[in-house]
């Protein structure tokens, strides 16, 4: 029967279409592009998603929302959700509810707060209508982190049945991405195997065991470890602080007290951050403006386009070791 796959990330996600006939597509937007930023953003009239939301962070910083997937189940005072309001500059406010956590952003020119789940859940629709281009399907597979536990995989159900989604199953990623690359298929014999994920909010390795049954088979999570806070939007943070620093010292200008200014840095690091896979630095530039003064001159004395150098992170992930 016809289904629905979808891979709800932290920064990224990707839905696929299993045909009548079994075979899967994976959904491609422009350029033959699979992954699909998770990003939403409250225009006037309108929500859009993935890169058009994503390509609005810096110029409408307060009405996009992203990265809230790690925001499930999470308390306020959480020291990890306090170190993340602290450095990554969201474009968007998490405030206290209660001991909770609510998404704060500017929606059709009112204030409103928003859960992770209700923010979980426009996106999700989102993604099933991209699907559902390509055909109807009878139900919804979705993907959770390992290390999940039993309430947070109740949270992505309840967001999935708050889009009108009838979810068939929860699957765990590092099983998801062993039935796709086709490991559970083979000798019949018994098999280990080890999942690495680094992805944009996680890095995370699992211990798989496969054990072929009559007609399917089996895949079992032996242990699953990894930091919750090593992915690639941490790579960002740490280089987005490092060049405002060095901003800092250099123009005598506190770019950080921006919010549009921080987030066109961090949309040009996250794109140039890439190429640190092939070269040792790189120079990121980025139009920048601090504030205007009552008489309309520019604050900082910056001209249009500032270029600083970056090296690769590699401290970060000494840190973690």
């Amino acid at each position: 029967m016809p289904l629905i796959g979808i891979d709800l990330g932290t920064t990224n996600s990707v839905v696929a279409y299993r045909k009548k006939n079994g075979t899967v597509d994976v959904l491609c937007k422009k350029l033959s592009e699979k992954i699909i930023p998770s990003y939403a953003s409250f225009l006037e009239k309108k929500r859009v998603f993935e890169s058009f939301a994503k390509n609005k962070t810096s110029v409408h910083p307060t009405q996009t929302v992203y990265a809230v997937k790690q925001s499930h189940l999470r308390k306020f005072d959480d020291v990890q959700v306090q170190s993340d309001i602290r450095d990554k500059n969201y474009a968007y406010d998490i405030v206290d509810t209660c001991g909770g956590i609510a998404i704060e952003a500017d929606c059709l020119s009112e204030r409103k707060q928003f859960s992770p789940v209700q923010i979980s859940a426009m996106f999700l629709k989102h993604l099933a209508e991209l699907a559902e281009k390509i055909g109807s399907a009878s139900g919804v597979v979705n993907t959770v982190p390992a290390y999940f536990n039993d309430a947070q995989r109740s949270l992505t159900r309840e967001a999935a049945v708050i889009a009108g989604l009838d979810v068939l199953r929860i699957v765990n990623e590092p099983t998801a991405a062993a039935l796709a690359y086709g490991i559970e298929t083979g000798t019949g014999e018994e098999k280990n195997v080890l999942v690495f994920d680094l992805g944009g909010g996680t890095f995370y390795m699992t211990f798989l065991k496969l054990v072929p049954g009559s007609s399917v088979t089996s895949v079992e999570v032996v242990a699953t470890g990894g930091d919750t806070h090593l992915g690639g939007e941490d790579v960002d943070t740490l280089l987005v602080q490092l060049l405002a620093m060095r901003f800092n010292e250099e123009q005598n200008c506190d770019i950080t007290v921006n919010n549009k200014a921080m987030q066109k840095l961090r949309q040009a690091v996250s794109v140039e951050k890439h190429f640190l896979s092939d070269f040792e630095e790189i120079t990121v530039r980025f139009d920048v403006v601090t504030g205007v003064a009552q008489d309309g001159t520019l604050l900082g004395g910056l001209s249009p386009t500032e270029k600083r150098s970056a090296r690769k992170p590699q401290a970060l992930y000494r840190e973690r070791k």
